[in-house]
């Protein structure tokens, strides 16, 4: 995962080399003044912003986020984060931005188009001097976090590229430090079995592999695996293909439909997702007798959060006569 920061611990003047300038409409830019981003000119007005152009690269899915640091009360001295940020001039400049006024009664997420400012959500949360305001763009969401944690989200498919940044409105007491961005992560995945890992007594459908009647997107109920008749702790492994670790704990669902050709007492089955032999998470169904059903789970964040290698997801199916 690619990060880029700035302390902005050093001499006043422009922010350097690794900053490109969005002027604003008067022509201005953001300068450090005493280890502080500051906006550099009246009227308070002045709306400034700059986006990271120094290495490492961050990619078009990233967080952004800065400390504020609070020079006065007036509530249109406003600092925040920047994602997606392209453009220099102040009629053809782009960027979502999360800001908060120094008052607390303002916390916008907005997007700016050719200079042109949208309000696309308004977070009733309020910040003070020392919080940190931040700003993610990770596929179609558009999010606002305060000290790392997420408080809004919209979804907003406008601004696809750009860079993360940093943004200050008002006068000389606008003033912004302690930058950081990261890349957010590759946005949606969809993983499929690969390979067999443990066949068992669990034969597919047709072929010599399990993991071939299983892969196909969407399903197909033509191809299939099954257990032996009557099966004893019948048991198979498939390796799922590969992800990119997502930086994120939501939204991990495992999706599978089963059935049982057994009339009668039923069958039992387990599924489960692992990490090479140690257990993420499984669900356990009893008494299946029916045709085909949907199944699914979706992880907590714990689970999510204990995957170290997503190059080494499997998934174990057992299956029991009752």
């Amino acid at each position: 995962m690619a990060t880029a920061s700035d302390d902005f611990e050093r001499a006043d003047g422009d922010l350097g080399a690794n900053w490109q300038t969005q002027l604003s409409v008067d022509g201005v830019s953001l300068e450090i003044v005493s280890t502080a981003v500051d906006v550099t000119e009246p009227p308070w007005w002045n709306e400034e912003a700059s986006y990271w152009i120094g290495s490492p690269v961050i990619s078009a899915n990233h967080k952004s986020q800065v400390l504020i640091r609070e020079n006065g009360g007036a509530s249109y001295r406003t600092v925040g984060a920047t994602a997606r940020a392209a453009g220099t001039t102040s009629a053809a400049r782009d960027f979502y931005v999360a800001k908060s006024s120094f008052d607390g009664a303002l916390a916008d997420l907005c997007i700016m188009v050719d200079g042109a400012t949208t309000i696309i959500d308004e977070p009733n949360v309020a910040f003070v001097n020392g919080d940190v305001v931040g700003c993610g763009a990770n596929g179609s969401e558009i999010s606002m976090l305060k000290n790392n944690v997420e408080i809004g989200s919209v979804s907003n498919a406008t601004l696809t590229t750009g860079a993360p940044g940093l943004y200050c409105y008002g006068d000389s007491g606008a003033k912004a430090e302690s930058w950081t961005a990261e890349d957010a992560g590759p946005g949606p995945q969809v993983s499929a079995p690969i390979a067999d890992v443990v066949s068992g007594l669990w034969t597919p459908s047709s072929g010599l592999n399990l993991y071939s009647m299983i892969n196909e997107t969407p399903f197909s109920d033509v191809t299939y695996i099954q257990s032996s008749q009557s099966p004893i702790d019948d048991t198979c492994m498939v390796l799922l293909s590969g992800l990119q670790d997502p930086f994120s704990s939501i939204e991990h669902v495992v999706s599978y439909r089963y059935s049982s050709d057994i009339t009668t007492s039923g069958i039992s089955f387990i599924i489960g997702l692992y990490q090479g032999v140690t257990l993420i998470a499984a669900r356990a169904y009893s008494g299946i007798n029916s045709s085909y059903l949907d199944g699914s789970f979706t992880l907590t964040s714990g689970e999510a959060d204990s995957i170290t290698n997503y190059s080494d997801l499997r998934i174990k199916m057992i299956a029991d006569l009752i």
